[in-house]
């Protein structure tokens, strides 16, 4: 993983969020948020340049936030990666079609989500 690289962590679970934070905590400087509404606003704070973002939240879900970021010029070149529980075809169709550059379903191994973030960061 890449020197310096910032990570916005997003999910309603704080079970979650603790996980990949302790998984990247060492790895790279790391931001979380609990809802899409607060991923919008420490998005415009930290300027991430990966999101690894929940899909099914209360208030704005993870598809909604993905399109938001995505809208935006200030976050062209940032990588998204969706995490979820739900691991049907037409979630991830869906994901994806929100502009997320990957879709995780979860339970995720955590040496293949790394691989993942990899993949798309270094």
């Amino acid at each position: 993983m890449k020197a310096g690289l910032k990570v916005l962590i997003v999910d309603d679970e704080p079970i979650n969020l603790d996980i990949l934070n302790e998984m990247l905590g060492d790895k790279c400087e790391t931001s979380l948020a609990s809802s899409g509404e607060e991923a919008l606003k420490m998005a415009y704070r930290t300027l991430p340049d990966l999101v690894l973002l929940d899909v099914m939240m209360p208030g704005i879900n993870g598809y909604k936030t993905c399109e938001r970021l995505r809208a935006n010029e200030q976050f062209e070149g940032m990588k998204i990666i969706m995490i979820s529980a739900n691991a049907d075809q037409s979630a991830i169709k869906q994901g994806l079609e929100s502009g997320a550059d990957e879709y995780v379903p979860k339970p995720f191994d955590e040496d293949t989500l790394l691989e993942i973030i990899n993949r798309y960061v270094d």
